[in-house]
């Protein structure tokens, strides 16, 4: 070997820094790769808990009736609407008993007051002409609406003349029940009707909508 060649050893702190630096750099793609397979875990969990509260909440919905919306229809043709009640003014005439068998073959009964509002909207709209109403008694008893229902006296006074109740131009009278008049017959909105068991089953299941008040 050629005495003006040496060999030259590798340096050995240059080797070690190298070999340090590649441990540094494994610690630290590990490091890298922990982090990130950590990150995944996580996301994965978030993903899975959405998709369970989606199809949880699916299978709600799917379980019950959506929230429906009903809204107001007319009374049928020739009715008059007033809160929730139809009524119908007869242009005939006939005895008490006549003309709570008309109203029965049109679905209503001859009509029951139930508060001032409507004692005064019938004395409006039916005008002068004298209509049966659906009360009456027998002999010795009270005054009754056909439903069965004693008459509240304190609503309105009764001037008694007879066993079955008009309305005239003013008040509620009685005269015998085979004497011949006009009738009011009423029933509830069926529209009316089916607003309010939508609310009361909306309401069960939480359903809120504006124009229900």
């Amino acid at each position: 070997m050629d005495q003006g060649t040496k060999c030259q050893e590798p340096n050995k702190d240059e080797e070690f820094i190298r070999h340090l630096s590649c441990d540094k750099a494994k610690e630290g793609c590990q490091a890298f790769s922990r982090k990130h397979w950590r990150n995944g875990i996580a996301l994965g969990a978030m993903i899975i808990l959405i998709v369970v509260i989606g199809l949880a909440t699916a299978l709600g919905v799917t379980g019950s009736e959506p929230c429906s919306v009903v809204t107001y229809a007319s009374c049928p043709n020739g009715w008059i609407g007033y809160l929730g009640i139809c009524y119908y003014f007869s242009e005939d005439e006939a005895d008490w008993l006549s003309s709570l068998r008309n109203c029965s073959s049109l679905g209503a009964s001859l009509s029951t007051i139930e508060t001032h509002w409507e004692m005064d909207f019938l004395l409006r709209y039916k005008g002068p002409i004298y209509h049966w109403i659906g009360l009456r008694k027998d002999q010795g008893k009270p005054w009754e609406w056909t439903d069965g229902r004693v008459f509240n006296n304190t609503l309105f006074d009764i001037i008694e003349g007879g066993y079955c109740a008009y309305l005239n131009d003013v008040a509620v009278m009685s005269s015998w029940c085979k004497t011949k008049k006009n009738w009011i017959c009423s029933k509830p909105d069926a529209n009316v009707q089916e607003r309010k068991q939508v609310e009361k089953r909306d309401v069960k299941q939480g359903c809120v909508k504006d124009g229900f008040k």
